[in-house]
């Protein structure tokens, strides 16, 4: 595959305080339908903000793409009025930028990605008025004001609609032409990146205050005058603001993980069950075989037939088994120590090996006693398991772990939760998600 060049801008003569609308798009999944384009789209247009063009610049996929070449044949057809701008060689997302930048005849340009929507109105002519100098005002993703994250680890407020912020995002923003082909060709160049702008930011300032300041995150930042002098003038490169939640912000569409909706078959339904780590038969009539089948999780084929689990014991996947089955067999009642039966603290068997001591309380000092709990349902303390089962479990489930039980994703270092007893003598759970005697 041929790569797009990035060449030096040319000397064009831009027509000053105009603005252009830029999309960048690439194939998904979801082409050739153009629903998640058009919503953001829509999203722009309807503010009736008068763009001097619309350009649509299509990266050219790395292998061919039937479906992305009928979804620009669509867009072509829907869209007649737009300047569509078909790659001739793969650009990832910059390339793309860069060749519509190239075409560009205004001064000024506005980002739109192919699968964010606007919420709100973008000040357009409000920014333009600005006397202050800056290079981008973009839009950032929550709704309820920016918060400090490790993507904008320091915001501060610059006027009524405006925060000065280190970090950036390129889903939506309003930038100069010339100041950001000059940013895109120098920033390849340089092998700060090959693929996005955004995140050169972010990483550059993430190595500068941990080496200014010796510190590993981002919340031990800080404010002191000897390092806003040093944070201030890496942030001078790129002169970045963000708008405030209340005037706009964007949504994401998330274009590379929607599919077209597939029509409701027996052959789906049976593939659904699969993934949702259901029972599956094997082998020829009558020979009974099962496996127990999820996604990304399976375990070693059951080479005997077994009978599906009914309502009063619980499912077996795979695992070792029970060491011993009498005690396998036995009512939780009967191992359940006194202080369980009498608090009322109940935990669901070990769907690994069966063993009932799992409706026991677990001490500190009893390790046989720790397990793991998955995330579908903390509070009322279901799916548990000991950790050694849960030892076993990892090695047939390779990178991609989940619940034994509901396929729910599980967290790889679990903490130990068990019991202790406070200074007035009550027995107080402890551990991962909070639990609190039932």
């Amino acid at each position: 595959m041929i790569q797009y060049e990035f060449k030096e801008r040319t000397q064009n003569k831009l027509i000053p305080k105009k603005v252009s609308l830029i999309v960048a798009t690439s194939p998904i999944p979801s082409h050739p339908n153009t629903d998640i384009v058009d919503k953001a789209l829509d999203s722009i247009l309807k503010m009736n903000y008068p763009f001097h063009e619309i350009i649509i610049s299509y990266d050219k996929p790395m292998t061919k793409n039937k479906n992305y070449e009928k979804y620009k044949i669509k867009m072509k057809q829907k869209y007649p009025k737009f300047n569509h701008l078909p790659m001739k060689k793969h650009g990832h997302f910059i390339g793309s930028f860069h060749n519509a930048l190239n075409h560009l005849e205004t001064e000024y340009f506005m980002m739109l990605q192919h699968d964010i929507q606007l919420i709100g109105n973008f000040p357009i002519d409000k920014c333009l008025s600005y006397k202050f100098d800056w290079n981008i005002i973009a839009t950032h993703h929550m709704k309820n004001s920016l918060k400090e994250t490790h993507w904008f680890p320091i915001i501060q407020n610059k006027n009524k609609e405006l925060q000065k912020v280190w970090g950036w995002s390129e889903r939506i923003f309003l930038a100069k032409r010339n100041w950001m082909m000059d940013k895109i060709h120098d920033c390849y160049h340089d092998k700060r990146t090959k693929d996005f702008m955004d995140t050169i930011f972010h990483h550059e300032f993430d190595k500068l205050y941990m080496k200014t300041q010796g510190i590993k995150y981002y919340h031990e930042i800080s404010l002191a005058n000897k390092f806003m002098k040093i944070y201030n003038k890496f942030w001078k490169e790129w002169k970045c603001y963000l708008l405030k939640s209340n005037i706009s912000y964007h949504v994401h569409l998330c274009g590379r993980t929607k599919t077209k909706k597939k029509k409701k078959t027996k052959r789906n339904k049976r593939r659904n069950n699969k993934r949702r780590g259901g029972y599956e038969k094997r082998g020829g009539s009558g020979s009974g075989s099962l496996k127990r089948t999820s996604s990304g999780n399976r375990g070693p084929p059951l080479t005997k037939a077994r009978k599906l689990p009914s309502a009063s014991s619980p499912p077996h996947p795979p695992g070792p088994p029970p060491e011993d089955s009498a005690a396998a067999t036995a009512s939780p009642a009967a191992t359940a120590s006194p202080a369980a039966m009498a608090g009322g603290y109940k935990y669901s068997p070990c769907p690994i090996c069966l063993k009932p001591d799992m409706d026991q309380i677990p001490t500190t000092e009893d390790k046989q006693c720790e397990f793991f709990n998955c995330k579908c349902n903390p509070a009322e303390a279901k799916h548990t398991m000991h950790n050694e089962c849960f030892e076993e479990w990892k090695k047939h489930s390779g990178d991609n772990i989940k619940c034994s039980l509901c396929a729910a994703p599980l967290k790889i270092k679990p903490e130990a939760i068990g019991i202790r007893v406070d200074k007035s003598g009550q027995e107080v759970r402890e551990g991962w998600g909070g639990w609190k005697p039932s």
